[in-house]
């Protein structure tokens, strides 16, 4: 698949003289025009005609995930009635009061994994981004709309038009304005708007939400996404996540785990021990304690609400051990305790329904683990446990509710 680069001492200085160069000739298949990142490469333009190849036009490099916008390359005010042409993984924007930052009216024409920003305070002739005319298969998918105008999506009535994965916000009157049976609005969702967040007939709706009554989801504001303005992922912990189409989300993106793996590692051997471990994000852990203290009062917490994948290990040998381990996230959860002590006042606390393992060998003059469940757990029979310096004694398991 050819490409071309475009911008400032490029093959291109701009998309436009790019198109207008190469749509009338054969280039041996789809033609890309890689844009230069943080680049104006257009202003005001319009690509028309029948290009002999697919056109697709995006950022150098950068793939857009709802909070990498200020990353893309730029074009604004561009009008394409040209067919097979894709705007992809670029920021399209307007400040024009008399203008739209995209206009899309040719058949096979789409804004795909796009942000869109108007700032301009146009009425409502115009909208931030506006799918309009009679032919087939164009429209907006994946697309996250920031706008001080009138309207963020406007549509022509009863014209063909697909928008899917939206997320949309600002409205002085209306987020999407459409109207006709052969108009397919799915998985979007739209909030502070003025007016409504949805307005139209006859269209087919599917999974909309919104803070306002025109959704079928709702209300729901933009507390579901991760950090608006800047991070437009919806919250992989929203309802949302998975309120979509065969379980997708609703919204533009799903929010991006971290992928962060913890290892944490506490050797100490001090007169009194206080530490504490925190996790409170998306991660995959195993943290080993081994302490050997007159006082050890060490806590680890795990308080997400995210998924966490943890190995717990604490060993200690102290003169009193009143360790926590608690958690409070929906993880899967394996806890060793292997304690050797005069008085063992450690707890190890489940606080929500996770698959769990606690395993603990215990030799001391008193013993006042506890471990509590607050979910439904079944009782285990009676065992025999031996140690070498007492005799063998049965330990029983006892639902106390």
């Amino acid at each position: 698949m050819p490409s071309f680069t475009v911008g400032a001492g490029k093959d291109y200085a701009t998309v436009l003289l790019a198109f207008n160069d190469l749509s009338g000739s054969d280039q041996g298949g789809d033609v890309t025009l890689l844009s230069t990142p943080l680049e104006n490469v257009g202003t005001n333009y319009t690509l028309s005609g029948t290009p002999v190849n697919n056109f697709f036009i995006r950022t150098d490099g950068v793939d857009f995930d709802g909070s990498n916008q200020s990353d893309l390359a730029i074009t604004s005010r561009v009008n394409s009635s040209a067919v097979n042409v894709t705007f992809h993984h670029i920021a399209l924007t307007n400040n024009n009061n008399f203008d739209n930052a995209i206009n899309l009216s040719a058949q096979n024409t789409w804004c795909e994994d796009v942000h869109i920003e108007d700032t301009s305070t146009s009425g409502t002739s115009y909208g931030a981004a506006q799918v309009r005319g009679t032919a087939t298969n164009k429209g907006l998918r994946r697309f996250v709309i920031t706008a001080t105008c009138a309207q963020l999506v406007r549509t022509g009535f009863d014209h063909p038009c697909e928008l899917i994965n939206g997320i949309g916000s600002g409205a002085t009157v209306q987020g999407i304005i459409a109207s006709g049976s052969n108009q397919a609005i799915i998985d979007c969702f739209f909030f502070d708007c003025n007016n409504n967040a949805f307005n139209g007939a006859f269209m087919t709706e599917t999974n909309l939400a919104s803070d306002d009554a025109t959704a079928s989801l709702t209300p729901y504001t933009s507390s579901e996404l991760v950090l608006f303005p800047t991070n437009n992922q919806t919250k992989s912990t929203s309802f949302l996540a998975t309120a979509g189409v065969s379980g997708g989300v609703v919204g533009a993106y799903l929010e991006v785990s971290s992928g962060v793996t913890v290892t944490a590692t506490e050797i100490l051997n001090s007169f009194a021990d206080s530490s504490v471990i925190d996790i409170d994000f998306n991660v995959s852990l195993s943290v080993t304690e081994v302490l050997s203290p007159f006082t050890d009062t060490s806590t680890l917490s795990i308080t997400s609400g995210n998924v966490v994948l943890a190995n717990i290990t604490e060993t200690l040998n102290a003169f009193s051990d009143s360790s926590t381990i608690n958690v409070s996230a929906n993880i899967s959860a394996t806890v060793t305790e292997v304690l050797n002590s005069f008085l063992d006042g450690s707890n190890v606390t489940i606080a929500k329904d996770i698959t769990v393992e606690v395993t603990e060998v215990l030799a001391s003059f008193i013993d006042s683990s506890a471990l509590r469940f607050p979910t439904n757990w079944v009782d285990k029979p009676a065992v025999i446990t031996s140690y070498t310096t007492q005799t063998p004694v049965t330990t029983i398991w006892t639902d106390k509710g």
